[in-house]
């Protein structure tokens, strides 16, 4: 157990400022495998039993579930866009603008890797884009999950009364992020491009942050406030934040430590009595720190 003078504390490391000045071509190989880099949700194509990342799929797919959806457009759904995913595994969906489809799975992970599992029960209702603001990265795919009561009414108005349905780690909705989408599903892509949802210029601005860095491993935010899953197995975890300009990338670093071993090894707070306008402090300056602000500074006042 802890004692009450330990402390958590964070830094970001190496954050930088990318511009979106860059251009990416709108073509997407058709052989590429999609990866799951957003914890507790996603969407997949089928893997081979060949390739290594099969070995984390050990319920088998429904093959033989597929449903044609025509619009992701709230405004313009219709009955026959609505789409039971109860209970299977990797079902899949065709789109109007694309000759193949996409499965969507609901992940889960645990102590020994991860795995897909079935939709719950009752997951009825609509694939649709959900935009969060005028960023242009700031959209995703959900699922809206309809009251059963309400699966006689219009499509749009039993839309309006549903609810997302929820990843896996029953925090934040399941979705497939728009960066997922451009890099891995052309398909889905094509239907938004046809659709109107997403616009020549807001293309432009998604290839070009796909084009300025790796991000497949990050967790996205759409704000810096936004939840995410941090696991305390691993102590750092890459973030991008969008923000109205482009985005910024960095490594945020966890850490549970004593806060004299803090000090020694990476950085200390530092500030007034009070704590009020703390700052990060280099460990190699410490000792000069302490010489002449050490005032401010007693055994008793160290953060806990």
């Amino acid at each position: 157990m802890l004692s009450q003078r330990a402390s958590r504390s964070c830094a970001f490391s190496r954050l930088r400022h990318i511009h979106l000045t860059t251009q990416r071509p709108t073509s997407v190989s058709s052989d590429r495998r999609a990866q799951d880099r957003f914890v507790g949700w996603g969407a997949r194509r089928g893997l081979s039993s060949q390739s290594p990342e099969a070995k984390v799929l050990p319920v088998p797919a429904s093959h033989k579930f597929w449903r044609m959806v025509s619009s992701l457009d709230p405004s313009a759904l219709n009955d026959k866009d609505l789409v039971d995913l109860s209970d299977h595994v990797l079902p899949r969906i065709h789109f109007k603008h694309s000759p193949t489809g996409v499965s969507f799975y609901k992940p889960w992970f645990g102590r020994k890797g991860g795995r897909n599992i079935p939709f719950p029960s009752g997951t009825r209702g609509f694939l649709y884009f959900h935009r969060s603001y005028e960023h242009a990265a700031a959209a995703e795919i959900r699922f809206r999950i309809i009251r059963p009561e309400d699966v006689h009414l219009p499509a749009t108005e039993a839309f309006t009364l549903g609810s997302d349905l929820i990843s896996a780690g029953g925090i934040t909705p399941w979705r497939l992020h728009i960066l997922n989408v451009f890099h891995f599903y052309p398909m889905v892509r094509d239907q938004l491009l046809a659709e109107g949802l997403v616009s020549g210029p807001q293309a432009a601005q998604i290839n070009a942050i796909l084009a300025s860095g790796s991000w497949t491993r990050s967790s996205i935010l759409e704000n810096i406030t936004d939840p995410f899953i941090w696991s305390p197995r691993s102590p750092s975890r890459e973030l991008v934040i969008l923000h109205q300009e482009g985005e910024f990338r960095g490594k945020l670093y966890f850490y549970l430590a004593n806060p004299r071993l803090l000090a020694d090894k990476m950085c200390l707070q530092s500030g007034t009595k009070s704590g009020n306008d703390f700052a990060y402090t280099h460990p190699r300056n410490w000792q000069a720190y302490r010489s002449t602000q050490g005032k401010y500074w007693s055994d008793s006042s160290l953060p806990s």
